[in-house]
């Protein structure tokens, strides 16, 4: 007993020590200025960061732990914490992997993969780029969860097709699954539908400055940044994860003669095509009144009415885990706006540099672009924008510097979500795909953080120059 008690402990010294670190943080005298609920939630944010990363214990622990120290440490209430569990985002990214079952059972993403393996013409670059340009053009403009949620099982299919053992393509899986992730973070910035932090910041600028940026106005700055990312994207994977030399047009053969077996498309298919197409309409037009959980959760609703897959395969297809995972990231982010918590950890950041005597000027704005992909990343970036706009465009004004262009690089910088599976929902969906490991996001995330920061930093000092 003795033995396998000092084994579990040996093979768990992370996870062991981000409970300690948790304990221990929740316990030290609480820095002036913050409260100690607020200390309390940095606990839980440290913890659950340590055991993200490390992964000694099965992903669903971390959001499980986030309820459960909620609770043990009096940061809200089992009731507050269940409540701020759910929201139409999380009932979003339910029924989006519940869409993705269902369309993956009706064999119709074999379809569209044979169609985007015939663009490809054999090459996994080719192929690569071709799907982050798709999700690029798409995501602009009705979000990176829905087009994650198309594009998932169309990657999944071509993947399979290639080899059915994984190990054998890693690279090319890894390759396919970061263009869809990739390619809807770079394109969230392009149009304010793009992200629901773009519309915060036009709320921001309305409210507290009288500023008015209509959408076109937030298209010319915004939509350069994204089509220059396009091939950046694409590079940086073809590097990062240098593809397995093997011949996908032997995929694109069986594709062929798959596709020929099960003929034309018959009367199911049509009604799963018709039913996906009409929640891809409600999600374009209804949102406002509808959210974009609800459509989903119609769309599923439909499939299981008309008979065109049973409960148990959605079961046994959905990664309930991934679920846990992003309602977990927005209630720790909800507690970290609620107990002050986030909004000390930015003034601390910023009095830091303050007494560096940076002053104004590019060097401060990027200061910030990194303060706020950081940030985005631990807590998602929707609330990195709701947390740090007001703060970083009141330091705009004391620093003489264009809110306007302050406003641009925090929405932007909160798009730089690369490096973990909570930054943003397209990530989150992806990594419910079980390809990728958590380490794998950061494999080339840094590369693409440090490229997108020079990319912003570069069109601030010119291009946006000439629009002011």
């Amino acid at each position: 007993m003795i033995r396998i008690i000092l084994y579990w402990i040996d093979t768990h010294g992370w996870f062991i020590t981000a409970i300690l670190s948790c304990v221990v943080l929740a316990n030290v005298p609480t820095p002036e200025g913050l409260s100690e609920n607020g200390m309390d939630v940095i606990a839980i944010l440290v913890m659950s960061t340590i055991i993200l990363i490390t992964a000694q214990v099965p992903l669903p622990t971390v959001p499980l732990l986030i309820a459960v120290f909620q609770v043990l440490l009096d940061v809200n209430t089992p009731k507050g914490v269940s409540q701020s569990f759910m929201s139409d985002s999380v009932f979003f990214i339910m029924g989006s992997l519940m869409l993705a079952v269902a369309i993956v059972h009706q064999k119709l993403d074999r379809r569209i993969a044979y169609w985007i393996l015939h663009f490809a013409k054999g090459s996994i670059t080719r192929l690569s780029t071709g799907f982050i340009l798709v999700c690029a053009i798409m995501a602009s403009f009705i979000g990176g969860l829905t087009v994650a949620a198309i594009m998932l099982p169309v990657a999944i299919t071509i993947v399979i097709n290639i080899d059915e053992n994984q190990k054998n393509i890693r690279n090319i899986t890894l390759m396919l699954m970061f263009s869809i992730a990739y390619g809807c973070a770079i394109a969230s910035i392009g149009t304010p539908s793009g992200g629901a932090r773009n519309a915060v910041m036009i709320d921001y600028w309305s409210r507290l400055y009288d500023i008015k940026i209509s959408y076109f106005e937030w298209i010319k700055y915004a939509y350069p940044m994204v089509l220059i990312q396009i091939p950046v994207v694409a590079f940086l994977l073809r590097i990062t994860f240098k593809p397995e030399k093997i011949n996908i047009g032997n995929a694109l053969d069986k594709l062929r003669e798959s596709v020929k077996a099960e003929g034309k498309m018959n009367y199911a298919d049509w009604l799963t095509v018709s039913i996906f197409l009409f929640i891809l309409f409600l999600w374009v037009t209804s949102s406002d009144t509808l959210g974009l959980g609800i459509p989903a959760f119609i769309g599923v609703s439909a499939y299981l009415a008309f008979g065109l897959i049973s409960w148990e395969e959605i079961n046994r297809g959905v990664n309930w885990g991934v679920v846990l995972l992003y309602g977990s990231a927005i209630s720790l982010g909800i507690a970290m706006q609620n107990t002050g918590a986030a909004s000390w950890i930015a003034n601390a950041l910023l009095s830091g540099f303050t007494s560096l005597h940076l002053g104004g000027g590019l060097l401060l704005m990027v200061i910030m672009a990194v303060i706020t992909m950081l940030v985005a990343n631990i807590m998602s970036n929707g609330p990195a924008v709701a947390v740090l706009g007001p703060i970083f465009l009141e330091v705009a004004v004391l620093s003489d510097m264009s809110v306007i262009l302050v406003g641009f690089i925090i929405a932007m910088a909160s798009s730089f979500t690369y490096m973990t599976i909570i930054g943003s929902p397209a990530n989150t969906i992806v990594y419910g795909s079980n390809f990728i490991k958590p380490k794998d996001f950061f494999k080339a995330g840094w590369k693409m953080s440090i490229a997108s920061i020079i990319i912003l930093t570069l069109i601030s000092a010119t291009y946006w120059q000439f629009l002011q």
